[in-house]
C-alpha cells in the first residue's frame, strides 16, 4: 500500500478512535433537509398561551437550501427530493400559520414548493422506489398537508395508500411493545395515528428516539407532556452540526459512532 494512503488511513482511524470517548458520540452524516424540517417545527407552549419555535435556525436552513424551482435537493434518488420537499413545505406552512409577519414571504415559497411537488409526484415511479419506509412516510406527510388544505393527486397515489394501510396498523402495534425496533427511527409517519405517549418508554438515555432527529422531533411535538430530554438531544445535535459549519442543519441520524467505526474498521 502507498505510504501516503497508509498515513491517511492511520489519521482516520486515530480520529475516529479519539471521538469514541466523547459523551455524545460522533457522526459525520451530511445534513438532511427532511430531518431539519421536522426539527424546525418543534414549538413550546408558553404560560401566556403563545407558541415559540425553539429552533429558528432550522427554518433558516430550509430557506437557504430551497432551490429556484421551489423544491429541495433530491440527493441520489427522486424519493429523497419528494420527502425533503414534502417535509419542508409542511414546515413552512407551520411557521407561516403561527407568525403572520412571515406569512407573505413564506406563502410565496410554499406556492413554488407546491408546484414543484406536484410535478415531482406526477413523474414519480413508485415501482422503482426502494427507500426503506417511503410507503408510510409519504402518505403521512400527505395527510398532514391535507390539514393545511394542500391536496395532492397523482398517478400511483391509490397504490401508495394501499401499501401504507397494510403496514401502518401492524407497525403501530409493534411500537407499543417493550422491544426496540427500527420503526422507532420514523415515528413521524404516525402523527395523527399514534398516541405518542405510548412510545415514551422507547426513549434512549440521550433523549432521542433511536438517534433520529426527525422521529425525536415528532415525538416531542406530539407528546402530551413536554420532554426536556428530547429537547436537549435536538439542541445538542444542532450545536454539534453548527460546529461543523452546518448551522441549522441536522443529519438523518446522530450519533453514528458504532456505524461509522464499523465501516472504517
Amino acid at each position: 500500500m502507498d505510504a501516503a494512503i497508509q498515513q491517511k488511513a492511520r489519521k482516520l482511524v486515530s480520529s475516529l478512535s479519539s471521538q469514541c470517548s466523547k459523551i455524545n458520540g460522533f457522526g459525520s452524516f451530511s445534513p438532511s433537509v427532511y430531518d431539519t424540517a421536522w426539527v424546525s417545527m418543534v414549538a413550546k407552549q408558553e404560560e401566556n398561551g403563545t407558541k415559540t419555535f425553539l429552533f429558528p435556525e432550522a427554518l433558516c436552513y430550509l430557506l437557504e437550501t430551497q432551490m429556484s424551482d421551489g423544491s429541495w435537493p433530491a440527493y441520489s434518488a427522486t424519493i429523497d427530493g419528494i420527502l425533503n420537499t414534502l417535509a419542508a413545505l409542511l414546515a413552512l406552512k407551520s411557521h407561516g400559520n403561527s407568525d403572520p409577519s412571515k406569512s407573505s414571504e413564506l406563502e410565496d415559497r410554499c406556492q413554488r414548493a407546491e408546484t414543484a411537488l406536484r410535478s415531482m409526484l406526477n413523474d414519480w415511479d413508485i415501482g422503482l422506489t426502494d427507500r426503506v419506509g417511503f410507503e408510510v412516510l409519504v402518505p403521512g406527510l400527505l395527510r398532514l398537508l391535507e390539514k393545511e388544505n394542500i391536496h395532492m393527486s397523482f398517478d400511483g397515489s391509490a397504490e401508495l395508500i394501499k401499501m401504507s394501510e397494510g403496514k401502518i396498523s401492524v407497525l403501530q402495534q409493534i411500537i407499543k411493545r417493550k422491544e426496540q425496533t427500527t420503526v422507532l427511527h420514523s415515528l413521524e409517519a404516525f402523527v395523527g395515528i399514534l398516541n405518542f405517549d405510548e412510545a415514551r418508554h422507547h426513549k434512549l438515555p440521550n433523549g432521542s428516539m433511536l438517534n433520529s432527529p426527525a422521529s425525536t422531533a415528532a415525538y416531542l411535538i406530539n407528546s402530551s407532556e413536554w420532554d426536556s430530554d428530547a429537547e436537549g438531544y435536538l439542541r445538542m445535535v444542532l450545536d454539534q452540526y453548527a460546529l461543523k459549519g452546518h448551522k441549522g442543519g441536522v443529519p438523518s441520524a446522530f450519533p453514528t459512532t458504532v456505524f461509522e467505526s464499523s465501516w472504517v474498521s
